[in-house]
């Protein structure tokens, strides 16, 4: 008996009552024939077939990669730090890339993820993080749906079933609100000497900025005497918020005010406010580095990896820079801090705040207000109302 052909090919063109049929066979044992007129629109219609064919058995994972980045440029418009993360979590998961995608077995990947699991990093010397690792691997099954629905270029996600191992961390290492106090004053003697890193550290503390939007913000971005600091898109820095709402005008700590004045003296308005030394901008790593080193000088705990995003979410938990008002509390009242921000009352309508009964809060006021929807006015009786027809 012959042995049965195994893979995509096509078939044809074969003569088929008065036309010609052209088969086209899938890997799973799935046949599609097509009918055409002439027998030139089928060999056209198989040499198509056959290119497709061989552009997918032959593609492989670092083309495949290729592709993906100028997808995630063109078409998705990602941040161009974005898409470099990416490619490295992926070049690190798939660590042949020069394998054909039709051999991504299940087993195979499965392999690179354990792979991925024992690997030890050479710039922290330890195996990753449970939130790094199943980061990775998310990342590598996103690749790997985009090369099935959009491209074709595969027919299941062989990363569907594997699942990720350990579980992830919830929150980041925060300072405690003396410490806070502890390494604000350490920040604030060092600023007076000029030290830029105090400064940028005091930035985060207080007013909540990302390590990258610190490093970033110029000159103009001081706005309003010194009142406003935006955040906003710099291209000059290659830099872009990470979402929408986070561009923002944020109002600046009366504090901060002459620290981040004195840095905008004699530059053009596109200057960086924190420039490097060679007079191009810092590395977003530069804000952790001085975070650090002020919270060993001022005694508090080190956390090594999210020291000023944990100071920042500490700060920004009990909002002291939410008013003035709870400013001063905080300040004046060190054992009552403000854990949440009571925001203002909704100013009432004009015509509720003369009438302070419950009656008054639920009915229009007694006059014939002209209601444009159904050219009738309102006529209030008490504390009902009704709607009659206004007299000519």
């Amino acid at each position: 008996m012959p042995r049965r052909r195994s893979g995509n090919r096509v078939l044809g063109p074969y003569p088929y009552r008065g036309k010609f049929r052209v088969i086209v066979c899938e890997e799973g044992g799935e046949k599609v024939a097509r009918l055409f007129a002439t027998e030139k629109e089928a060999n056209l219609f198989r040499e198509d077939v056959e290119v497709e064919l061989k552009a997918q058995t032959g593609r492989t994972v670092a083309e495949a990669l290729a592709a993906y980045q100028e997808y995630m440029r063109d078409v998705k418009q990602n941040r161009p730090s974005s898409i470099q993360t990416t490619q490295i979590r992926l070049r690190s998961f798939f660590t042949e890339p020069e394998r054909v995608l039709s051999e991504l077995t299940r087993q195979r990947c499965h392999g690179y993820y354990q792979h991925l699991l024992g690997r030890v990093s050479e710039r922290t010397g330890e195996q990753p993080s449970v939130d790094s690792q199943r980061n990775t691997l998310a990342e590598a099954r996103t690749f790997l749906n985009w090369c099935i629905k959009p491209q074709q270029w595969l027919k299941a996600n062989p990363l569907a079933e594997v699942t990720g191992t350990g579980r992830r961390r919830h929150g980041k290492p925060q300072l405690r609100i003396d410490e806070a106090r502890r390494l604000r004053l350490v920040c604030h003697e060092k600023a007076r000497d000029g030290d830029d890193g105090a400064v940028a550290v005091l930035v985060g503390l207080l007013m909540g900025l990302r390590a990258q939007e610190i490093v970033t913000r110029t000159v103009r971005d001081l706005d309003d005497g010194g009142r406003i600091l935006w955040v906003d898109a710099n291209d000059q820095a290659k830099f872009s918020p990470k979402t929408k709402a986070s561009r923002r005008p944020v109002p600046v700590w009366d504090e901060v005010r002459p620290y981040l004045s004195e840095r905008t003296q004699g530059k053009l308005p596109q200057a960086l406010l924190f420039p490097a030394e060679g007079g191009g901008g810092h590395w977003r790593d530069w804000v952790r580095k001085n975070t650090r080193r002020l919270c060993r000088l001022a005694q508090v705990p080190e956390f090594v990896r999210t020291a000023c995003v944990g100071s920042r979410q500490r700060w920004a938990c009990y909002r002291v820079c939410r008013s003035p008002r709870s400013r001063q509390r905080w300040d004046t009242n060190p054992g009552q801090p403000p854990c949440k921000a009571t925001p203002p009352p909704a100013p009432k309508a004009p015509w509720l705040a003369s009438r302070p009964s419950q009656s008054s809060a639920r009915c229009p006021p007694k006059n014939r207000r002209h209601d444009p929807a159904n050219r009738c006015a309102i006529v209030v009786h008490g504390t009902k109302w009704t709607n009659k027809k206004p007299r000519r």
